[in-house]
């Protein structure tokens, strides 16, 4: 196997091509470099180049005739493309895709692209489904709450800074959040981060986005949410079920898998069991899919305001059942985003895991995941590696009374309301999820 077909063999969407497709593709494609900062794609351009990420991370920006700056739509890393669309209209390019850190893509024409992707079914199914995540997102995007302001970026910025205005970020009022000491994690109901998400949705440690996109879909069709909570602080749960399915010839019929994501945060990440019960009389075979990436923006990038400079992404270090995302930033501090998947996953990358689950009829079959993000460098460590990480049981122990003792030292009020009161307790509780550690000091 040639290098250009190993790395197209590793593309998520492209996993349901063949060997003599593959072959075919990786014949006809053609590869290059962009270095930091270059212009990729251009807006307005004639489209007729499907671009696929095999290492680096890109960002799209789309300039408008009556603003001065141009407006960040997305973020794209390994095993993501883009262009595709100006090639199925057969319409100028809409947006300009720059190179956030050293890129190679590989560049599929016109022709290639309708003979050997389109006409692929599995190929088109995963186009379709990727199609509809970015129209979502930019539905959102659309949808955020708006600045009536022509000021130039630099005063953006300071009135962003000195006076709170509104940041880039859109409407979180339904993100999720779980909590401790200095990690916090914001996702959406269904319990995602989706990849390019403008809401500021991922996991932070300290003021830096340790992981942006973690995003949870049964084979490429995302899931329906039934209920969703993050009421304790420290954990969330969700339950959710399927969509129609089609594995192996044989349709799961929609609402007859529940799917239970339990979320548990501990001071570096979160650990996290995925459930799936089947309730068919027959067995099944799920396929569960997670997208993730981390950007390792700081809490300014991810309000709007852009930088000059940025540290150098490292190249995923991918193990057996682990990931590790790396970034050296421009401060000498080594940041890195640990990912652990339990059981071992059927295919595991720099961006994406599948596992395949094989669940007996009215049986349950699941995975678990760990996350954990550190940083080090001048004398600091924040975080944890994952042997540091304790487990679940454990930490949902030490999360219990924890808030136990913060109850017991707060002023206590009684009524003889019990919304009253229950408004008081949620309060206080939410006061507990406020504090950070400094250190040794609260």
């Amino acid at each position: 196997m040639s290098t250009v077909e190993a790395a197209l063999a590793k593309i998520p969407f492209l996993s349901g091509l063949d060997a003599d497709c593959r072959k075919q593709v990786a014949d006809q494609v053609d590869l290059r470099d962009y270095p930091e900062g270059a212009t990729i794609v251009e807006q307005d351009d004639p489209g007729r180049t499907l671009y696929i990420i095999l290492r680096g991370r890109v960002r799209v920006v789309r300039h408008s005739r009556s603003a001065e700056t141009a407006a960040p739509l997305a973020e794209f890393g390994p095993g993501e493309f883009f262009g595709e669309m100006a090639l199925l209209e057969n319409l100028p390019r809409s947006a300009d895709v720059i190179a956030t850190t050293p890129t190679t893509c590989a560049l599929l024409t016109w022709e290639v692209f309708h003979t050997c992707l389109l006409g692929n079914p599995d190929v088109a199914q995963a186009l379709l489904a990727t199609l509809s995540r970015r129209l979502r997102a930019l539905s959102e995007l659309h949808e955020r709450p708006r600045v009536d302001t022509k000021a130039p970026a630099k005063e953006r910025e300071r009135r962003i800074l000195e006076q709170g205005e509104l940041s880039m970020t859109s409407d979180i009022r339904d993100a999720l959040v779980i909590k401790e000491h200095n990690h916090f994690t914001i996702f959406d109901p269904l319990g995602n981060i989706p990849p390019g998400n403008t809401a500021g949705l991922g996991l932070y440690l300290g003021d830096t986005r340790h992981l942006s996109a973690y995003e949870l879909s049964l084979g490429r069709v995302h899931a329906v949410v039934l209920v969703s909570t993050a009421q304790l602080g420290y954990a969330a749960e969700q339950q959710l079920t399927n969509r129609d399915l089609t594995t192996d010839k044989v349709t799961i019929r929609k609402e007859t898998i529940l799917v239970s994501r339990d979320r548990v945060a501990h001071d570096a990440g979160f650990w996290e069991e995925i459930v799936v019960r089947n309730f068919n009389p027959f067995p099944v075979q799920v396929e569960v899919h997670i997208q993730y990436a981390a950007d390792f923006a700081d809490l300014f990038e991810v309000r709007g305001i852009g930088r000059t400079r940025r540290g150098t992404m490292r190249h995923p270090v991918v193990g057996e059942d682990t990931v590790t995302l790396g970034y050296d930033g421009l401060d000498g501090r080594y940041y890195e985003t640990a990912l652990t998947f339990t059981p071992r996953p059927a295919r595991l990358s720099g961006s994406t895991m599948v596992c395949r689950l094989h669940v007996a009829a009215l049986g349950e079959g699941g995975l678990t995941v760990n996350v954990a993000a550190r940083t080090t460098g001048d004398g600091v460590v924040e975080g944890r590696d994952l042997a540091q990480v304790p487990d679940a049981a454990t930490q949902i122990e030490r999360a219990k009374h924890s808030y136990q003792e913060w109850r017991a030292a707060a002023t206590q009020i009684d009524s003889a309301n019990e919304l009253f009161d229950a408004t008081i307790a949620r309060s206080l509780d939410d006061l507990r999820l406020l504090v950070n550690r400094l250190g040794d000091q609260w």
